[in-house]
């Protein structure tokens, strides 16, 4: 009997790791500093993010060194949103939130009332500083224009960083090759289903 205890516990386990492997999404996190016009950190400012096209709305709080951070928002357009006491409200639209790769939103407040709204139309792209993850959105039409020798798929890997290719000098119609080394790995190491 302790031996189908040990089997249901060791099975149950491997189940819940194989979950968090598939736990994967293009989500990504946002974060950024609210500041009042002298620089420094404002605490307890109400920020609010609203997904231009799906309505979704997340709201955080920052701490005491203006700090905030949102995460797994989907990609897409937002509205980025800042309320804080004493100060005018803050909304700037159109802000691009790309799969998988943090985004900075940070606010310069105005001193003011809550009423008054200091709406920004255009920003210049923030640089993520947060960590060093790099990443990149590839369009539909790059990938329609790219060249595939013999128009094999398994060549728009290397379109990825880390991604290094053997020699595409031959057609190649078969999916199951194609020499890819992946971030140091062997090209045997390489299963494709």
């Amino acid at each position: 009997m302790s031996y189908q205890r040990l089997w249901a516990a060791l099975l149950g386990s491997l189940l819940l790791l194989s979950v968090g492997a598939l736990a994967q999404s293009d989500n990504a996190n946002v974060n950024g500093v609210i500041t009042d016009p002298s620089s420094s950190a404002v605490p307890n400012a109400k920020v609010i993010l609203r997904n231009q096209g799906t309505g979704l709305t997340r709201e955080a709080m920052t701490n005491m060194s203006g700090v905030y951070s949102i995460p797994t928002i989907p990609p897409g357009l937002y509205t980025f949103t800042v309320e804080a006491a004493g100060f005018k409200k803050f909304e700037s639209k159109d802000n691009k939130v790309d799969p998988s790769v943090p985004a900075n939103m940070s606010a310069a407040l105005q001193v003011g009332a809550v009423t008054e709204t200091v709406e920004v139309v255009a920003t210049a792209t923030q640089l993520q500083t947060e960590s060093g993850a790099l990443g990149t959105v590839i369009e539909g039409k790059q990938i329609s224009d790219i060249q595939l020798n013999g128009r094999n798929p398994i060549f728009l890997a290397l379109l990825k960083p880390g991604v290094r290719g053997g020699s595409l000098a031959g057609f190649s119609f078969d999916l199951t090759t194609g020499g890819l080394n992946i971030n140091g790995s062997r090209t045997q190491d390489n299963l494709v289903t």
